[in-house]
Protein backbone atom coordinates (compact mmCIF):
# COMPACT_ATOMS: atom_id res chain seq x y z
CA UNK A 1 0.00 0.00 0.00
CA UNK A 2 1.34 3.81 -0.86
CA UNK A 3 0.89 6.71 0.45
CA UNK A 4 1.78 10.63 0.00
CA UNK A 5 2.55 12.88 3.17
CA UNK A 6 3.10 16.17 2.75
CA UNK A 7 5.40 18.17 5.09
CA UNK A 8 6.06 22.01 4.88
CA UNK A 9 4.92 21.66 1.46
CA UNK A 10 6.96 18.53 0.48
CA UNK A 11 5.67 15.26 -0.67
CA UNK A 12 6.73 12.58 0.81
CA UNK A 13 6.27 9.31 -0.91
CA UNK A 14 5.88 6.16 1.46
CA UNK A 15 4.80 2.39 1.55
CA UNK A 16 3.65 -0.03 3.94
CA UNK A 17 3.54 -3.75 4.49
CA UNK A 18 0.96 -6.07 6.83
CA UNK A 19 -1.29 -5.69 9.11
CA UNK A 20 -1.60 -1.56 10.36
CA UNK A 21 -3.01 -2.96 14.11
CA UNK A 22 0.54 -4.62 14.71
CA UNK A 23 3.74 -2.69 15.80
CA UNK A 24 4.64 0.01 13.76
CA UNK A 25 8.28 0.05 12.19
CA UNK A 26 9.31 3.06 10.16
CA UNK A 27 12.27 2.06 8.33
CA UNK A 28 14.43 4.89 6.97
CA UNK A 29 17.25 4.33 3.95
CA UNK A 30 20.48 6.21 3.63
CA UNK A 31 21.61 8.58 1.24
CA UNK A 32 20.83 9.06 -2.20
CA UNK A 33 19.51 5.18 -2.07
CA UNK A 34 15.62 4.91 -2.32
CA UNK A 35 13.13 2.98 -0.03
CA UNK A 36 13.05 -0.25 -2.27
CA UNK A 37 16.53 -0.63 -0.69
CA UNK A 38 14.65 -2.00 2.28
CA UNK A 39 13.78 -5.23 -0.34
CA UNK A 40 10.39 -6.37 -0.55
CA UNK A 41 11.62 -9.69 0.91
CA UNK A 42 13.11 -8.48 3.93
CA UNK A 43 9.80 -6.33 4.56
CA UNK A 44 7.43 -8.88 3.88
CA UNK A 45 9.44 -11.41 5.80
CA UNK A 46 9.26 -8.92 8.98
CA UNK A 47 5.96 -7.99 8.79
CA UNK A 48 5.15 -12.04 8.90
CA UNK A 49 6.92 -11.90 12.37
CA UNK A 50 3.61 -9.59 13.61
CA UNK A 51 5.05 -6.11 12.59
CA UNK A 52 3.75 -3.09 10.04
CA UNK A 53 6.48 -1.81 8.28
CA UNK A 54 6.50 1.72 6.81
CA UNK A 55 9.67 2.58 4.42
CA UNK A 56 9.42 5.96 2.70
CA UNK A 57 11.70 7.85 -0.03
CA UNK A 58 13.73 10.75 1.59
CA UNK A 59 12.96 14.06 0.47
CA UNK A 60 14.23 14.89 -2.69
CA UNK A 61 14.56 10.97 -4.02
CA UNK A 62 12.75 8.43 -5.50
CA UNK A 63 8.73 9.08 -6.03
CA UNK A 64 9.14 12.30 -2.99
CA UNK A 65 9.29 15.80 -3.55
CA UNK A 66 12.09 16.72 -5.83
CA UNK A 67 14.31 19.48 -3.87
CA UNK A 68 16.49 22.14 -5.10
CA UNK A 69 19.11 22.32 -2.22
CA UNK A 70 20.63 25.80 -3.72
CA UNK A 71 16.93 27.67 -3.14
CA UNK A 72 15.81 25.13 -0.21
CA UNK A 73 18.78 24.33 1.69
CA UNK A 74 17.93 21.48 5.03
CA UNK A 75 19.72 19.57 7.48
CA UNK A 76 18.96 16.49 9.06
CA UNK A 77 16.72 17.81 11.57
CA UNK A 78 14.39 18.59 8.51
CA UNK A 79 15.12 14.85 7.18
CA UNK A 80 13.82 14.19 11.49
CA UNK A 81 11.03 16.18 11.18
CA UNK A 82 10.01 14.64 7.46
CA UNK A 83 10.04 10.86 9.33
CA UNK A 84 7.85 12.49 12.05
CA UNK A 85 5.10 13.50 9.52
CA UNK A 86 5.11 10.17 8.24
CA UNK A 87 4.48 8.70 11.76
CA UNK A 88 1.85 11.28 12.31
CA UNK A 89 0.12 10.46 8.94
CA UNK A 90 -0.25 6.85 9.56
CA UNK A 91 -1.80 8.44 12.95
CA UNK A 92 1.00 6.25 15.28
CA UNK A 93 1.53 7.76 18.78
CA UNK A 94 5.25 6.11 18.21
CA UNK A 95 6.71 3.42 16.49
CA UNK A 96 10.23 1.41 16.42
CA UNK A 97 12.95 2.99 13.98
CA UNK A 98 15.07 1.63 11.70
CA UNK A 99 17.78 3.29 10.10
CA UNK A 100 20.84 3.00 8.06
CA UNK A 101 23.87 5.18 7.55
CA UNK A 102 22.34 8.33 6.90
CA UNK A 103 18.67 6.84 8.01
CA UNK A 104 21.30 6.08 10.79
CA UNK A 105 21.33 9.86 11.55
CA UNK A 106 17.95 10.18 10.90
CA UNK A 107 17.24 8.02 13.46
CA UNK A 108 19.27 9.19 16.48
CA UNK A 109 17.49 12.37 15.50
CA UNK A 110 14.99 10.95 16.48
CA UNK A 111 15.95 9.11 19.61
CA UNK A 112 17.43 12.53 21.24
CA UNK A 113 15.10 15.32 19.47
CA UNK A 114 11.32 13.57 19.51
CA UNK A 115 11.27 10.65 21.87
CA UNK A 116 8.06 10.37 22.75
CA UNK A 117 7.61 9.30 19.18
CA UNK A 118 10.06 6.54 19.38
CA UNK A 119 9.42 2.82 20.48
CA UNK A 120 13.51 1.32 20.27
CA UNK A 121 15.81 2.12 17.89
CA UNK A 122 18.04 0.49 15.81
CA UNK A 123 21.09 1.57 13.96
CA UNK A 124 22.48 0.12 10.79
CA UNK A 125 25.98 0.79 8.91
CA UNK A 126 26.08 4.07 11.14
CA UNK A 127 27.92 6.54 13.01
CA UNK A 128 28.11 9.05 15.12
CA UNK A 129 30.59 11.32 13.21
CA UNK A 130 30.28 11.93 9.34
CA UNK A 131 33.13 14.18 9.71
CA UNK A 132 36.02 11.29 8.74
CA UNK A 133 33.22 10.37 5.90
CA UNK A 134 32.99 13.58 3.98
CA UNK A 135 36.53 15.03 4.90
CA UNK A 136 38.43 12.25 4.13
CA UNK A 137 41.17 12.95 6.22
CA UNK A 138 44.02 11.12 7.63
CA UNK A 139 43.76 9.66 10.74
CA UNK A 140 45.87 11.77 13.22
CA UNK A 141 45.34 10.27 16.26
CA UNK A 142 44.25 6.97 17.82
CA UNK A 143 40.62 9.28 18.89
CA UNK A 144 39.68 10.02 15.38
CA UNK A 145 37.39 7.64 13.49
CA UNK A 146 38.64 5.85 10.66
CA UNK A 147 37.79 6.41 7.28
CA UNK A 148 36.70 4.47 4.33
CA UNK A 149 38.62 1.81 2.33
CA UNK A 150 41.05 2.82 -0.12
CA UNK A 151 39.53 0.73 -2.54
CA UNK A 152 36.33 2.49 -1.59
CA UNK A 153 37.45 5.79 -2.00
CA UNK A 154 39.85 5.88 -5.21
CA UNK A 155 36.45 4.57 -6.98
CA UNK A 156 33.35 6.88 -5.49
CA UNK A 157 35.29 9.48 -5.70
CA UNK A 158 36.99 9.41 -9.06
CA UNK A 159 35.48 12.50 -10.95
CA UNK A 160 34.83 10.72 -14.13
CA UNK A 161 32.59 9.00 -12.12
CA UNK A 162 30.96 10.99 -10.26
CA UNK A 163 30.07 13.63 -13.65
CA UNK A 164 28.13 10.78 -14.87
CA UNK A 165 24.25 10.46 -15.13
CA UNK A 166 22.88 6.93 -13.43
CA UNK A 167 21.96 5.91 -16.89
CA UNK A 168 25.60 6.82 -18.05
CA UNK A 169 26.29 4.98 -15.42
CA UNK A 170 25.15 1.48 -14.64
CA UNK A 171 27.96 -0.32 -14.37
CA UNK A 172 29.78 1.94 -11.88
CA UNK A 173 26.96 1.99 -9.66
CA UNK A 174 26.49 -2.01 -9.57
CA UNK A 175 30.21 -2.05 -8.92
CA UNK A 176 29.82 0.11 -6.49
CA UNK A 177 27.17 -1.81 -4.59
CA UNK A 178 29.14 -4.70 -4.58
CA UNK A 179 31.62 -2.41 -3.05
CA UNK A 180 29.09 -1.49 -0.19
CA UNK A 181 27.99 -5.16 0.22
CA UNK A 182 31.64 -6.03 1.35
CA UNK A 183 32.08 -7.62 -2.21
CA UNK A 184 30.87 -10.99 0.01
CA UNK A 185 28.43 -12.96 -2.25
CA UNK A 186 27.32 -10.35 -4.64
CA UNK A 187 23.95 -10.98 -6.80
CA UNK A 188 24.71 -8.96 -10.26
CA UNK A 189 21.37 -10.33 -11.50
CA UNK A 190 19.53 -8.84 -8.42
CA UNK A 191 20.62 -5.53 -7.98
CA UNK A 192 20.32 -4.94 -11.88
CA UNK A 193 17.16 -5.53 -11.43
CA UNK A 194 16.83 -3.46 -8.64
CA UNK A 195 18.52 -0.09 -10.11
CA UNK A 196 16.43 -0.83 -13.25
CA UNK A 197 13.07 -0.52 -11.09
CA UNK A 198 14.85 2.58 -9.64
CA UNK A 199 15.53 4.38 -12.40
CA UNK A 200 11.91 3.60 -13.31
CA UNK A 201 10.61 5.58 -10.38
CA UNK A 202 13.19 8.13 -10.53
CA UNK A 203 15.97 9.81 -11.83
CA UNK A 204 16.69 12.08 -9.41
CA UNK A 205 19.75 12.11 -7.37
CA UNK A 206 19.92 13.77 -4.13
CA UNK A 207 23.18 12.52 -2.71
CA UNK A 208 25.04 15.39 -2.88
CA UNK A 209 22.36 17.69 -0.78
CA UNK A 210 21.57 14.90 1.52
CA UNK A 211 25.53 15.03 2.23
CA UNK A 212 25.18 19.09 2.32
CA UNK A 213 22.64 18.32 4.89
CA UNK A 214 25.06 16.18 7.23
CA UNK A 215 27.54 18.69 7.27
CA UNK A 216 25.12 21.33 8.48
CA UNK A 217 24.22 19.12 10.98
CA UNK A 218 27.43 17.94 12.46
CA UNK A 219 26.80 20.16 15.51
CA UNK A 220 23.47 18.61 16.20
CA UNK A 221 24.70 15.30 16.07
CA UNK A 222 27.21 15.69 18.41
CA UNK A 223 24.69 17.08 20.81
CA UNK A 224 22.10 14.41 20.00
CA UNK A 225 24.13 10.89 21.29
CA UNK A 226 23.89 11.82 25.03
CA UNK A 227 20.47 12.88 24.60
CA UNK A 228 19.33 9.29 23.82
CA UNK A 229 17.26 7.39 26.03
CA UNK A 230 15.60 4.78 24.02
CA UNK A 231 16.89 1.37 23.92
CA UNK A 232 19.14 1.26 21.36
CA UNK A 233 20.43 -1.73 19.35
CA UNK A 234 23.70 -1.31 17.00
CA UNK A 235 24.38 -4.17 13.47
CA UNK A 236 27.27 -3.40 12.17
CA UNK A 237 28.79 -5.29 9.19
CA UNK A 238 32.52 -6.43 9.32
CA UNK A 239 33.00 -5.91 6.05
CA UNK A 240 31.71 -2.36 5.64
CA UNK A 241 34.01 -0.71 3.30
CA UNK A 242 32.40 2.85 4.45
CA UNK A 243 33.06 1.84 8.43
CA UNK A 244 36.42 -0.69 7.97
CA UNK A 245 37.07 -0.85 11.80
CA UNK A 246 34.03 -0.72 13.42
CA UNK A 247 35.18 2.04 15.79
CA UNK A 248 32.20 4.18 14.19
CA UNK A 249 29.59 1.80 15.56
CA UNK A 250 31.55 1.13 19.15
CA UNK A 251 31.86 4.67 19.62
CA UNK A 252 27.96 5.10 18.80
CA UNK A 253 27.65 1.88 22.10
CA UNK A 254 29.98 4.28 24.17
CA UNK A 255 28.18 7.43 23.86
CA UNK A 256 24.58 6.47 23.66
CA UNK A 257 23.16 5.00 26.88
CA UNK A 258 22.18 1.12 27.59
CA UNK A 259 23.14 0.41 23.86
CA UNK A 260 23.41 -3.36 22.83
CA UNK A 261 26.19 -3.75 19.79
CA UNK A 262 25.91 -6.88 17.67
CA UNK A 263 28.36 -7.43 14.35
CA UNK A 264 27.64 -9.52 11.41
CA UNK A 265 30.19 -11.20 10.02
CA UNK A 266 30.86 -10.85 6.52
CA UNK A 267 28.15 -7.69 6.14
CA UNK A 268 28.78 -4.56 4.59
CA UNK A 269 27.24 -1.60 4.29
CA UNK A 270 23.84 -2.17 2.91
CA UNK A 271 21.17 -4.86 3.03
CA UNK A 272 22.52 -8.06 1.16
CA UNK A 273 19.45 -10.32 1.41
CA UNK A 274 21.56 -13.37 2.27
CA UNK A 275 21.55 -11.62 5.84
CA UNK A 276 17.57 -11.16 5.84
CA UNK A 277 16.80 -13.89 8.43
CA UNK A 278 19.28 -12.47 10.65
CA UNK A 279 18.40 -9.46 10.68
CA UNK A 280 15.15 -10.18 11.30
CA UNK A 281 15.75 -12.14 13.98
CA UNK A 282 17.68 -9.07 15.66
CA UNK A 283 15.06 -7.06 14.96
CA UNK A 284 12.10 -8.77 16.41
CA UNK A 285 14.25 -9.98 20.04
CA UNK A 286 15.00 -6.46 20.13
CA UNK A 287 11.20 -4.99 19.47
CA UNK A 288 9.91 -7.68 21.82
CA UNK A 289 11.92 -6.20 24.83
CA UNK A 290 10.92 -3.22 23.80
CA UNK A 291 6.64 -3.08 23.39
CA UNK A 292 5.24 -0.18 25.17
CA UNK A 293 3.23 -1.67 28.29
Amino acid sequence: MSKIISNAGIDIYTESFGNSNNQPVLLIMGASLQSIYWYDEFCTKLATKGFFLIRYDNRGGGKSSEVDYSKNPYDVLDLTQDAISVIEGYNLKKAHIVGLSMGGQIAQFLGAYYPERVLSLTLISTSSSFKQLFELKEQSNKNELSRPTEEYIKFTCNPEYLKKSDKENFEDILHTMRLLEGDYNFNKEFHQTLLKDSLSRSNKDPYYSQIQAMRKSYSLHEEALQKIKIPTLIIQGDRDPLFPKLDHAESLEHRIYDSEFVIIKNMGHILNPIFNDEIIELLGAHFSKCIEQ
